[in-house]
Formats: structure tokens, sequence, C-alpha cells
């Protein structure tokens, strides 16, 4: 749909409404391009105009020609009038060129217009004249296609961006070491140790990061969720693998930090020293 609205905006006025003539035009038109040696060329000047617009007076000249004006015609149009002239072309056997000719035109409020109309030729006599002067009057040269040239200088630029593609996915890249594993000790140490030094933390936010930090060792020791377990859940999980005295720290640590988690009892600095001992 957009395209036939550009179409349509790129078209000439005359083309968009075809009953809106232009202000003038001129037609110049021959009945027979060939006629016998002793007959006259009958040749049409056709004057068009639209309501408000009129022909000037002209002359008619032919080199090497008599012209004879005839009787001229008339007529009546929906926007204008159209004035056919005639004109009778006599003279010696030969080919001849009528050159395009210019025609004034003038409005009644003072502006003006020139038409100039097209090149004729024909012929008084044998039609091999008209062969023979057809043929010194070359065709102009055609103009030359730009999609060639665009499509090859469109087709390097593709390749060199494939090339460039290709260098950019097979470049040396640095390889990043990849710093090994923190053990599951050594992790959960760090982390406690920067709670104990954080003066400004509650006894429930320390127990807190208790809890989490004691969670996530044996997370990573046991290879088992106990970040989402409960307390009870945990020790039923690790009991069987832990001594009995671990196992004793294990509850111990878990059910003060629940205590002081859940229900604000306890804290201290004698419990968190005792439970720095188990955690350790």
């Amino acid at each position: 749909m957009i395209a036939l609205f550009w179409i349509l905006a790129c078209q000439p006025a005359e083309m968009l409404n075809p009953l809106e003539l232009p202000e003038a035009k001129v037609e110049v038109r021959i009945a027979e391009k060939q006629v016998e040696a002793a007959a006259a060329v009958q040749l049409e000047v056709v004057l068009s105009t639209r309501e408000g617009w009129q022909a000037e007076l002209f002359e008619l000249a032919v080199p090497d020609l008599d012209v004879e004006r005839l009787e001229a015609e008339v007529l009546e149009t929906k926007t204008g009038e159209q004035v056919i002239h005639r004109f009778a072309l006599s003279g010696p056997a030969g080919g001849y060129v009528l050159d395009p000719m210019e025609f004034r035109f003038s409005q009644e409020g003072g502006a003006s217009k020139t038409r100039e109309s097209a090149r004729l030729f024909f012929d008084i006599g044998p039609s091999k004249l008209q062969t023979e002067l057809e043929g010194l009057v070359g065709l102009p040269p055609q103009a030359e296609s730009p999609w060639p040239r665009r499509l090859f200088w469109l087709s390097v630029g593709l390749v060199l961006l494939l090339l460039a593609v290709l260098i950019w996915i097979r470049r040396p890249r640095k390889v990043v070491p990849q710093l090994p594993p923190i053990p599951p000790d050594e992790e959960a140490l760090r982390a406690w140790a920067i709670i104990c030094a954080d003066d400004q933390l509650d006894d429930h936010t320390r127990a807190l990061a208790l809890s989490q930090i004691f969670r996530r060792y044996l997370e990573r020791v046991f290879l088992l969720p106990t970040t989402a377990f409960t307390s009870s859940e945990v020790l039923g999980a690790i009991g069987a693998r832990l001594s009995e005295r671990h196992l004793g720290q294990s509850k111990r640590l878990l059910s003060a930090t629940d205590r002081i988690k859940y229900a604000r009892r306890g804290g201290g600095r004698a419990l968190f020293e005792s439970l720095d001992e188990d955690f350790r």
C-alpha cells in the first residue's frame, strides 16, 4: 500500500488526472512520410491550449520547399480549444528533415510559455531516400546501467565482512585461569571470622549468620541440601556419619542458634564463645 502511494505521488499531474491538460501543447504530424515526386506533403500543426491561453501567430518555413498555408480548423475541447493548422509542402525530390520549431503561447494575465515540436523526416520521391537519411541520424547512446557496478562492490563488501568475522572468531583469546575452589572448612572459618570481627552485630544476627555458615559447610561436605533442612532433619541426615562427640557439638550449635533466632532466648559473649568451640 505504501509503495502504491509513492508511485502515485511521483507521477506527473497529467497522469494523476487525465482530464487536466497542460497549458499548451504542440503536435506536428504528416499524413504520409513518403509521397510521389509531383505530390505535396500534407503537414498538420496542432496547437492545444487550456482555457485562458492562446497560441501566437507563427510562420512555417522549410528550406528548399514551398510552403502553402491551407485553411485552419478550430475545435472546442472540454478544457479549452485546439487549432489545427494545415500546410502543403512541395519541392524537388529528396529526403527532408523538419527541424524542431518553437511556438509561443500567452495568457490573458501576461504570462507566456514556449513549446517545441518534434523533429520529422519525410521523402518526396523514391522511398529509399528516407532510408538513407535516417541512416545518417544515429540513435542516442543507451545509458549504462549502474547495477552491475553496484552488485560488484556489494559482493566485495560482503566478502570483506565475512573475512573480518572469520578473523574475529579465530582470534587468540586469553584464557583466564580459574582459581581452585576454597575448601569447605576454610570457607566456613573465613566467613565466621568476618562475623566475629563485626562488633555492630546483635546476638540475633550473629546467631543467624553462624547457623547459615555451619549449614553451608555441611552442605558442601555431605552433598546434602542442609540449608533447606530444619535442624532435626540436618541431624537426622548426618548423624550416622558423625562421631558421638561431633554429633553432640552439632546439636548444641543448631539448638542454641534456633533459640536465639526464633525464641529470642539466650545469647551473650559466653554462649558464643562456647558455640565457637563447637563450630571449630
